[in-house]
């Protein structure tokens, strides 16, 4: 969940929604949902975001993995509009803690979240 002035950004089409995209060959974009979410935060610039721990991962493992200086850019961009990153669910990784911290993500760690409770 993505949220931007007061609205909610779902970041990630649901599988029975019909986009027009073959998926047959784009199968492994379609499966790779840290960076659909990723490049939803790119495009809708969301201040807050709320998930499980493998998001964070899945953000860091895009950024650390960023082979192009524009593109990279805009993931550290959009990732410092975040006044808050709750992950919880699950424990986050030290390593993910570090790297969110290295990049001015403010990571917000909640232990029993369900959705956004732990945000609210």
């Amino acid at each position: 969940m993505l949220l931007t002035a007061g609205c909610y950004v779902f970041g990630v089409v649901p599988s029975a929604y019909p986009t027009g995209v073959d998926s047959a060959t784009n199968t492994s974009r379609y499966l790779d949902v840290p960076a659909q979410l990723l490049d939803t935060a790119i495009s809708k610039k969301p201040t807050a975001f709320a998930g499980v721990p493998w998001v964070l991962e899945g953000f860091m493992k895009a950024w650390k993995n960023e082979s192009d200086a524009m593109r990279r850019a805009r993931i550290t961009e959009a990732i410092k509009l975040f006044k808050a990153f709750g992950s919880g669910g699950a424990s986050t990784s030290a390593e993910c803690i570090e790297w969110a911290k290295q990049v001015g993500l403010p990571p917000l760690l909640d232990l029993g979240m369900t959705e956004v409770g732990g945000m609210i």
